[in-house]
């Protein structure tokens, strides 16, 4: 049920960052730094042309550099998402085993599928690379959750795999780490 609810929180979060780049559009567009008249003519009185126009162009640069971090930020989101929806898989697939429609080796197959996802999912967080700090908090408490996310999946896989239930003792601290940040993230967007 808690992951149930952890999708819906995901999935408002991805609508979040939609809206807001939809925002981000109209406020780039409305910048007064950009199209006010006032603005522009006081730039007039104290700078030359050329250097309020060089500011202009500093801004737009700046927010072309925070809309390619938001970009890639909806991009590490969705693939969050995405790897919820293989966790949401993996509960299907255990009743299908209780239920004789699919074998242990198949759902065997599918932690170590899931674990990879996971593994790959913290490379792209840990790898990308951020061109200003406007969504640091965001990105370190991702990156922490989805680290967590990750050895708790690697070790159930590992757990499954050897047939060895002491490496399962971990799982619970390291499900709880990744349910802290992400509650902090979501906290941080307003979800």
């Amino acid at each position: 049920m808690k992951i149930k609810k952890w999708l819906v929180a995901v999935c408002a979060v991805v609508i979040v960052f939609t809206l807001a780049a939809c925002g981000s559009g109209e406020k780039a567009g409305t910048d007064p730094v950009q199209k006010t008249p006032e603005t522009s003519a006081a730039s007039d009185t104290q700078a030359s042309p050329a250097a309020s126009a060089a500011s202009d162009g500093q801004a737009a640069d700046e927010q072309a550099l925070a809309d390619a971090d938001y970009e890639q930020l909806a991009q590490l989101m969705t693939a969050t998402v995405a790897h919820e929806d293989m966790i949401t898989q993996m509960g299907t697939l255990r009743e299908q085993v209780v239920n004789g429609e699919a074998t242990e080796a198949d759902l065997l197959d599918a932690y170590k599928q899931l674990s990879d996802d996971s593994l790959l999912l913290l490379s792209s967080v840990q790898g990308t690379e951020w061109q200003t700090e406007q969504y640091t908090e965001h990105v370190t408490l991702l990156t922490a959750a989805v680290q967590a996310l990750a050895e708790s999946e690697l070790a159930g896989y590992e757990a499954s795999a050897e047939n060895d239930e002491s490496k399962l003792e971990g799982i619970a601290a390291l499900t709880e780490t990744y349910q802290e940040n992400m509650d902090a993230l979501f906290d941080l967007l307003g979800v």
